[in-house]
Formats: C-alpha cells, sequence, structure tokens
C-alpha cells in the first residue's frame, strides 16, 4: 500500500512544478522532455502494480486457497511495482538536477546500486 500511496501523491507533485502563465498555465514545466515522460509512465506502472498487488492480497485474505494461488502473481506485482517506482525517483531526480553538475544522475546510480545488490542477493 505503501507503494500505491508514493505514487499517488508524486503524480501530483510534479518534478520542476507547474507553469504560473501564458498558454500552458497549470502544465508541468517539463511536459515535453523525454525523462519527464518517462517519470510519469513509470510512476503511472508503479500505481497500477502496487494497487494491483493490493487487490489481490484483500481479496485473497479470507480464503487460504486464493491466498497460496495469488501469492506469487501478488509478489510479481509489488516486484514490478518497486522498480517503476526506482525509476520514477530517478527520473524525477533527473529532471530536476540535470543542470547541477552532475547530481542530475545520482538517482540512477543508486537505482544501478540498488540493482547489483538484488543481483548479488539472488544469486547467493
Amino acid at each position: 500500500m505503501p507503494i500505491a500511496t508514493v505514487s499517488f501523491a508524486a503524480a501530483f507533485t510534479m518534478p520542476g512544478g507547474y507553469n504560473n502563465g501564458g498558454p500552458d498555465k497549470g502544465m508541468p514545466i517539463f511536459k515535453d522532455k523525454l525523462v519527464f515522460k518517462a517519470f510519469v509512465v513509470s510512476d503511472a506502472l508503479a500505481f497500477a502494480f502496487s494497487l494491483g498487488g493490493v487487490i489481490l492480497h484483500s481479496s485473497a485474505a479470507k480464503n487460504n486457497r486464493a491466498r497460496v494461488r495469488y501469492n506469487k502473481i501478488q509478489q510479481k506485482l509489488i516486484a514490478s511495482a518497486i522498480i517503476a517506482l526506482a525509476i520514477a525517483f530517478a527520473s524525477g531526480i533527473y529532471i530536476v538536477l540535470t543542470k547541477s553538475n552532475g547530481l542530475g544522475w545520482t538517482g540512477y546510480i543508486i537505482l544501478a546500486c540498488l540493482f547489483l545488490v538484488y543481483q548479488i542477493d539472488i544469486d547467493h
């Protein structure tokens, strides 16, 4: 549920904020940037995967047979939500800090490190 909450909030707190005037008033400042589009898509995927996991969890809560049946699917949905949320985080950091002496890459570096730790954990 926390992933759904965070991704929902991120959808309305756009990186960079909103335009205050002109023909694009009220639109996100970075709406035409590719990285911003990656942020929006990955955030929406994080929300959808998380919500799917929550729905499966709540639908199988009282039925042990259903809980066993949906457990693998639920785990995959939550893992997908975590990955999508990490990509949204990295994209949001990049777009806001892209002109800050390389700080924009910080989110992607963290994402790569988490991926490596995850891979090491799987192998052992």
